[in-house]
This record gives structure tokens, sequence and C-alpha cells, in this order.
């Protein structure tokens, strides 16, 4: 059976490292410097626990210490001086000065742990439904869309921590993939979107 379904499984192990690659590099931020909130790749703010001088949920970093919001996680420096953020807020900008602080295994696993479990959850039921009738396209289907949103679901917590986008680039695409391939299995099955 193994060999006969050497696709499906070789999709399975493909998901399984590129979840441990994103666990990984996850992990590798516990104890270095954050902002202090989250950022989306569209420079959206995300904060991370209250604070008053914190940005506010929805706010977007228009600038950093003066230079390109990109330069986010150069700027981070361990007991580092203040960043000098400039954010829009409703239409307005407004000036925040913040000093970096460490990411904790507390923070790790209070916002983002719930992804992993999620995707461990995913990925598995996807393998039993898989392993209930290989043969069957819909048990085949099924099991693509859950290691796709497995790894798209991993992904979202290093898109908001890390200025080197792949892992936005990777959630990007993956949802692409998902819509695209509901769309062709409704075709296939005779609906219309």
């Amino acid at each position: 059976m193994v060999r006969r379904h050497s696709r499906a499984w070789s999709l399975v192990a493909l998901t399984v490292a590129t979840l441990l690659v994103l666990l990984g590099a996850l992990v590798a931020r516990v104890a270095r410097p954050y902002p202090g909130f989250f950022v989306a790749p569209d420079f959206r703010v995300f904060p991370s626990s209250p604070a008053a001088a914190a940005p506010e949920w929805g706010d977007r970093i228009v600038s950093v210490d003066g230079r390109s919001p990109v330069t986010l996680e150069k700027r981070l420096a361990p007991g580092g001086p203040p960043i000098r953020y400039e954010i829009e807020r409703a239409g307005r900008r407004v000036a925040l000065a913040l000093a970096p602080q460490p990411f904790t295994w507390r923070l790790l696993l209070g916002h983002f742990g719930v992804f992993f479990a999620v995707s461990a959850i995913m990925l598995a039921v996807g393998i039993v439904v898989f392993a209930q009738n290989p043969r069957a396209r819909p048990n085949r289907n099924f099991l693509l869309y859950m290691c796709l949103w497995a790894v798209s679901n991993v992904a979202v917590p290093e898109s908001v921590l890390g200025s080197g986008r792949f892992a936005a680039a990777v959630v990007g695409f993956v949802s692409v993939v998902l819509s695209v391939h509901e769309d062709c299995h409704s075709f296939r099955a005779g609906s219309r979107p």
C-alpha cells in the first residue's frame, strides 16, 4: 500500500518537513528581540499584549526610525534603544517610540501554540481519511486539502513575526492553491461556483 500510493505519502512527508522547518524558525526566535507587537505582511499591527504606548489593532507602520518598515527586523537589538515608529491610525499619522522586547516561550505558546496543534490535527485527520480508502479520489483530494491547510496554518505565526517574508509567501500561495483546488473540485462535481 505504501509503495502504491507513494505520491500521497511523499506529500505527507513534505508537509511534515515544512511544518518542522516553520516550527524551527519560530522556536529560533525565542529570547531574540521583537517589536513588542506582531506585524502582518502589509505592516498592519496586531498587539501581543495590552500596553498604553503600543500600537493598536489595525494600525499600519509607515516608517521605522525614518526608514522603510521593511527594515524593522534589522533595527531590533537586544537591550537596544527605543525604535521610533510612524504609524497610520484612522487616516492620521502617529509617532511612537518603543523599546524592543524579548520574544518568550510564553508568547510563542500563548499566541501560536494553537496553530501547530490545529495543523497536527488537520494532518492526522487527512491521513486517517486517506488511509480508509486510498484509491478514492475524494480521499486523495481531502488529504491534499488538509496538507495545504496544515502548512498554511503553521506559516501564519512566522508571517507575522518575520520581515523575511517566506512564510507570508507560503500563506499567500497556499490560499490561492486552496481556492483553485476547491473551484476545480466543485466544477468536476457538476456544481457551479
